[in-house]
């Protein structure tokens, strides 16, 4: 699986690398369970972006809804801070140009431009459902998405 190869690839970089043994171990725990997040989320999200319906494994993205950074090692694996993206949405999530709000409705910033969202064949009016796990992660997610909105922003 090109999943394995990734993550086999990524230990053998780790492990030459000149950090201390600590932090290797640390970064090989952290790489081999960022590899179990995707598995959880992919059977989630049944092999499916959440949002395009795209179902390519090589396009999907496991994404945080609460960011890695701000997550304890504990949020970091739960699959309800996850959903399952095509590569061009993960981006804008990502950089918080995207978020969802409570009744899976997308916002998307004001610095996006409809056509945009068109040609990146992002379909317009698509409702997710989310469990009440998983709001408590979007709660944060949609406060980092209004900071960089500054309250400019539309539904999609």
């Amino acid at each position: 699986m090109l999943e394995d190869t990734a993550i086999a690839h990524d230990i053998t970089d780790i492990l030459k690398s000149d950090v201390s043994e600590t932090i290797k171990q640390r970064l090989v725990n952290a790489r081999v369970g960022q590899g179990q997040f995707r598995e959880n989320l992919l059977e989630r999200w049944n092999n499916t972006c959440a949002v395009t319906g795209c179902r390519i494994p090589e396009v999907l993205r496991a994404s945080h809804i609460k960011a890695w950074k701000h997550s304890n090692d504990i949020e970091r694996l739960d699959v309800h801070n996850g959903i399952l993206l095509a590569a061009s949405l993960d981006a804008l999530f990502d950089e918080y140009l995207v978020t969802f709000k409570n009744d899976g409705t997308m916002r998307v910033n004001g610095r996006i431009e409809k056509n945009d969202l068109d040609n990146l064949r992002i379909p317009q009016g698509v409702r997710i459902h989310f469990q009440d796990q998983t709001k408590v992660y979007l709660k944060a997610h949609q406060a980092e998405f209004e900071k960089t909105s500054n309250g400019n922003s539309f539904d999609w």
